[in-house]
């Protein structure tokens, strides 16, 4: 559901529309369910953690906090669709099956986007209890 509201077409109608043409084509290329495809593309690309910024004075801190397991999905989904709309197919179904087939294949830059906020959290891990309490 969350999957075709945030599609960007006015009418409800194209949206759905769209939804199942990208996942009829999903299913045509790899004969498994297609709904189960999309769920296991957001579980595995989810952000576990998130870099919160802060100051103290001058000197700004960057710290990792765990995320909602909700917000978790919606960054996730986010980061699909931002991914699959800056592609250079013709149509917007083109590019919204192009992105999930190249993350099955792990080739989108969603992966990239990933392991560098993976890295930033690797590297800001020792400031999560230099927060400041608000």
């Amino acid at each position: 559901m969350k999957f075709i509201n945030c599609l960007p077409l006015k009418s409800r109608q194209k949206r759905v529309t769209l939804a199942y043409l990208v996942l009829s084509r999903l299913k045509r290329k790899y004969r498994v369910d297609p709904s189960f495809i999309l769920v296991f593309l957001i579980q595995a690309y989810r952000p576990p953690l998130w870099i919160v910024s802060y100051s103290y004075g001058v000197k700004e801190h960057k710290s990792p906090r765990p995320l909602p397991l909700m917000k978790q999905y919606k960054y996730g989904l986010r980061w699909i669709l931002k991914s699959a709309f800056q592609r250079s197919e013709n149509s917007l179904e083109d590019r919204l099956y192009a992105e999930l087939v190249d993350l099955v294949e792990r080739r989108s830059k969603v992966l990239k986007w990933r392991q560098a906020l993976l890295k930033d959290i690797f590297y800001n891990r020792f400031n999560v209890l230099n927060r400041r309490r608000r």
